[in-house]
Formats: structure tokens, sequence, C-alpha cells
């Protein structure tokens, strides 16, 4: 019974992943922006964004390089800093912790 549910969840993401146009990299960060505040259209948008800024600095095995590295943390923080930060009236351990979270999806999804 878990199994199924399981499976129909998967099937329902994938389907909304699809419908919404995103990459996995894109649909993770949504998710977490949706978790995290509650939902908005504004989000697809802004992953959008996002993975347009980040998207020439990003090649397979990026993650290793410390400079390039450095250079999309800097872009993350800047981008999430300018969308989130007031907006949402976050702390600095709020903003950290959503940074964290974002950039474990992008060094998981992005390549």
């Amino acid at each position: 019974q878990l199994g199924k549910a399981i499976i129909k969840e998967i099937f329902a993401s994938s389907k909304r992943k699809k419908e919404l146009e995103l990459t996995d990299m894109e649909y993770a960060i949504l998710n977490v922006l949706e978790e995290r505040f509650e939902s908005s259209e504004e989000f697809k948008e802004d992953v959008k964004e996002l993975s347009s800024i980040l998207g020439g600095d990003i090649f397979e095995g990026w993650v290793e390089q410390r400079s390039v590295h450095r250079k999309i943390e800097g872009s993350v923080r800047r981008f999430l800093r300018k969308k989130y930060y007031k907006r949402f009236d976050m702390n600095q351990e709020k903003f950290e912790e959503l940074f964290q979270l974002i950039m474990s999806k992008v060094e998981n999804y992005a390549e």
C-alpha cells in the first residue's frame, strides 16, 4: 500500500515537472521554495531566472572546481538575498538555511 502511494506521488511529481517545463534542478529548487514559503506562481519564474544566471558556469565536474563552485555560491547567495531576504523578513540564520538547501539542489542536479 505504501509502495503504491509513493509511486503515485513520484508520477504526480514527474507530471507536474513536465507541465511546468522545468529541469530537474529547477524543479528541486521550486520544491524547496514552496516548502519553505507558501506556493507562488512567481517561484517558477524565479527558478528559471536563477537557472539562467548559473547556466554559463555549470558544466560536468564543476562542483570539484573550487573557483567555479565559489562563483556559483556567490551567484546563488546574491540571487536569494535580492529575491527573498527582505520579502520574507528572514534573519541571517534562516537565510543561511535556505542558501544551504538551494545549494545542495544545485550541486546534486546541475550538470
